[in-house]
């Protein structure tokens, strides 16, 4: 009898034969998913043996249902799973006996009306033959003649097949009133009313895995596709065969080189429509992203003005959003552009949160229709941020990745950044940056630039490049969505020197500046620069070069009246034709400990002021701990300061330059 049934079963899947078709079928549930919500708290299993006896010969036979280790259903997905069994006998509508058996799944809290639980079942077992449920839902209506028959404890349910992008299968289970508890049951007899089968007998079996809710809340971050798709389109014929969308769950694996095919033969005039499940709210702010390609240059533009993708959020059968391929292809490629084999990425923003996006094709044309749907989405858009790149020298090759960009404000800061994705999931290319829009600062950019897609920028700028330039980047993803930022290089003037060494050191009161070159060009002379900020800087000396040479040459400089406290030191670097550049800076600190002496002061000591040049000294203040003036001087105080009549505790001496400068010392008295 098994290998009688088994043969019937393949012929008739065959020739879709729903006449003389034979009831088999199931599924039970359970789910694995990355953004899972609340899983099933408790399960618990039953079953029903039944007998029925008609009034041919003596013929009996007892139907046996079961329920293994239904708590395997409970809690995170993992490989355990429980098994319904069912057994029965039917011939025609003379004799049916069947078996019954179900779980009941209650959830960890209640799940809203019109929001969905998914349960990842296996294919089903007839006798040793497993069946694929894509061929079994059309051919025997597992579902609509109650082979599995859903329920939910409150309100009416409905249910319907769907796979993960891994392929696994899951029942998808809606409520029109809030539940907690669904039951999935398995009845070996539920086909012969509606199918009226000649024939069935033997044992159906089928795992039940985990059931998972994911409607508690929106996508937050980085989501990316769909975490269901329907078992098969749906359409307005009977005959699906006319319509197909082959292997549906290649649409959402994340796999640009994988593709379903949703394909309508030519002469047919009707609807067909497939549905991808987000599981969660996606916000409005996301876009629904599409990579299409087409066969044979099947699409023109009547057909494509049919195909439609539209978003839907909850039970409301009115779509949030509706975009035809004909409107989403006009700004990209066309016709002229959207050839067959080529693969173009679509998107619009639905500007309303959505849970499900539909694909559908409304064709009033007698046309084949043969789209291939190689990812479908919903993403954030790409935030791509930008910064500055660390100089250069003009007249030298450059290499600078875009990652290692700094802030434009804070040196401490990355100036790089891309949202959704690693730095390597992006490629990069310049946005006009050699066009009449080009955003550069000076000029275009020299021509020896290039951009790698992996975001390198290298080139060859010659001597007289040199400059701030500011150039656009678009950064764009695997899936087609991009983004331009601005970046900042400084190509500096090349140095008409090559400076191998400066120094800057303290001797005594005195600053020794050192510096050393091995080879100049056109060089006309070094001036020293001095400054206490950083800002403001004055020519304190100059010291002539040697012009040319291509050997060591050593030079130096003394500062004989540094500045109390910092002394920041540049070089400036003049060429004959009074281009120059400057060097490093260089830090000399001559700090308070050593301006007055002793410090603290004990007994009757005068406090010595060490001031190299008291000519530039306008004033002396000895000021105490509580702001107030005690002492005041004008004239050079070469003997000190008399400090017999100070209480004991802390001091500032203030020193006021002529030139408006001041400066300001600590000391204790003791």
């Amino acid at each position: 009898m098994e290998n009688f049934t088994s043969r019937l079963i393949r012929k008739l899947i065959a020739q879709k034969n729903k006449v003389s078709v034979l009831a088999v079928a199931i599924l039970l549930i359970f789910s694995e998913g990355s953004y899972a919500q609340q899983y099933v708290q408790t399960s618990t299993g039953g079953h029903a043996d039944e007998t029925y006896t008609v009034p041919i010969v003596d013929l009996t036979y007892g139907a046996v249902g079961s329920v293994s280790l239904p708590a395997r259903a409970e809690g995170a997905p993992d490989a355990l799973f429980s098994t319904l069994n069912v057994e029965g006998l039917k011939i025609s509508n003379a004799i049916t006996i069947d078996s019954r058996a179900w779980v009941d799944l209650t959830m960890e809290a209640e799940v809203p009306a019109g929001k969905h639980t998914f349960v990842r079942i296996s294919e089903p077992d007839f006798d040793g033959l497993s069946l694929d449920v894509s061929s079994l839902v059309d051919l025997l209506g597992l579902l609509t003649n109650n082979t599995v028959f859903v329920t939910t404890d409150e309100g009416t349910a409905s249910s319907r097949f769907v796979r993960d992008p891994s392929n696994n299968l899951y029942l998808e289970v809606t409520s029109s009133e809030a539940y907690k508890t669904i039951r999935v049951t398995l009845d070996f007899g539920g086909s012969t009313d509606e199918l009226g089968a000649l024939l069935a007998a033997g044992t159906i079996s089928l795992n039940v895995y985990h059931a998972v809710t994911y409607e508690n809340g929106t996508y937050e971050g980085c989501a990316v596709a769909p975490i269901f798709t329907g078992l098969r389109p749906t359409t307005d014929l009977v005959n699906v065969g006319l319509f197909d969308l082959d292997d549906p769950h290649r649409a959402i694996d994340g796999n640009l080189s994988t593709f379903s095919v949703l394909r309508k033969d030519a002469g047919v005039l009707s609807n067909v429509s497939q549905t991808f499940y987000l599981g969660k709210t996606a916000p409005s702010t996301n876009e629904i992203v599409a990579t299409i390609s087409q066969t044979a240059g099947l699409l023109d533009a009547t057909v494509l003005s049919s195909i439609s993708i539209r978003a839907f959020n909850g039970t409301n059968p009115t779509p949030v959003a509706s975009k035809n391929l004909g409107q989403l292809l006009l700004g990209v490629t066309l016709l002229n552009g959207f050839n067959a084999g080529d693969v173009t990425t679509i998107k619009f923003f639905p500007e309303a949160v959505y849970d499900r996006i539909v694909i559908s094709s409304t064709t009033a044309v007698s046309a084949l229709v043969s789209l291939n749907i190689h990812e479908l989405g919903s993403r954030p858009p790409v935030i791509f941020n930008g910064g500055k790149l660390a100089a250069a020298m003009a007249g030298t090759a450059i290499s600078r990745n875009l990652t290692s960009a700094i802030s434009n404000t804070s040196p401490s800061l990355p100036g790089f950044s891309i949202g959704c994705g690693a730095s390597t999931s992006f490629t990069y290319k310049f946005f006009e940056v050699s066009g009449p829009t080009g955003r550069v600062l000076a000029g275009t950019l020299p021509p020896s630039f290039q951009l790698s897609a992996g975001g390198v920028l290298t080139g060859s700028p010659t001597s007289t490049q040199y400059g701030v330039y500011v150039f656009d980047v678009t950064a764009i993803n695997g899936f087609g969505q991009s983004d331009t930022t601005s970046f900042v290089i400084n190509l500096q003037n090349p140095l008409p020197v090559t400076l191998v060494e400066f120094t800057a050191r303290p001797e005594g009161r005195t600053t020794l500046l050192s510096w050393s070159t091995t080879m100049e060009t056109n060089s006309d002379r070094f001036e020293i620069e001095r400054s206490q900020t950083g800002k403001n800087w004055q020519k304190i000396g100059t010291v002539r070069s040697n012009q040319e040479s291509t050997s060591l040459l050593n030079y130096s400089f003394t500062d004989s009246k540094p500045l109390d406290g910092a002394n920041l030191y540049r070089l400036k670097m003049v060429d004959l034709d009074e281009t120059f550049a400057y060097s490093q800076i260089k830090d000399v600190d001559f700090s308070a400990s050593a301006y007055l002496y002793p410090n603290p002061v004990i007994g009757n000591e005068n406090l010595i002021i060490n001031a190299m040049d008291w000519s530039s000294i306008k004033q002396v203040k000895v000021i105490n701990a509580m702001g107030k003036t005690v002492f005041e001087a004008s004239n050079a105080l070469s003997t000190g300061i008399n400090t017999k009549n100070l209480a004991a505790g802390s001091y500032f001496v203030k020193m006021i330059h002529v030139n408006g400068s001041v400066s300001t010392h600590k000391f204790v008295r003791q």
